[in-house]
């Protein structure tokens, strides 16, 4: 299923600006920063968040962890269990990829709050045939 130029458009900028206005967080704020290595077409893309990444974060809830373009801006992601490394439960996310790449994976700072949405806000048409379809980002971790 492929969405429509302007409903991707239309995501990206409601999300930009509410990211912009409430959040104005900086990978510099955050004690690890880890490229992602993105393949396949977008704009959508999922990563299984490794273990050793998790384990880095401050907030064992994972919401001091955000996704950045080069430009430092923020991408609009949603959280999900998944099956994890080796078949033990863990965390994938789903974001939005715009503007230059490269992208980042930053983790660890305290002083964050929440920063995933609802898959189904982030993504509407959300089914398990459609995330398993989605791209693929690794992390150079």
């Amino acid at each position: 299923m492929i969405l429509k130029p302007l409903f991707v458009w239309g995501v990206l900028l409601g999300f930009s600006t509410v990211l912009t206005v409430v959040a104005q967080d900086h990978p510099g704020d955050f004690a690890r920063q880890v490229p992602l290595s993105l393949s396949g077409e977008g704009p959508w893309y999922r990563i299984e968040l490794p273990a050793a990444l998790q384990l880095s974060a401050v907030q064992p809830n994972l919401v001091d962890l955000r996704v950045f373009n080069a430009e430092g801006e923020i991408q609009p992601y949603a959280m999900l269990e998944s099956e994890g490394e080796q078949g033990s439960g863990g965390h994938a996310l789903i974001f939005l990829a715009h503007g230059a790449a490269p992208f980042l994976l930053a983790v660890g700072n305290p002083t964050v709050g929440p920063g995933s949405l609802p898959l189904l806000a982030l993504l509407p048409e959300a089914s398990p045939q459609l995330l398993a379809s989605l791209a693929v980002a690794r992390t150079q971790f």
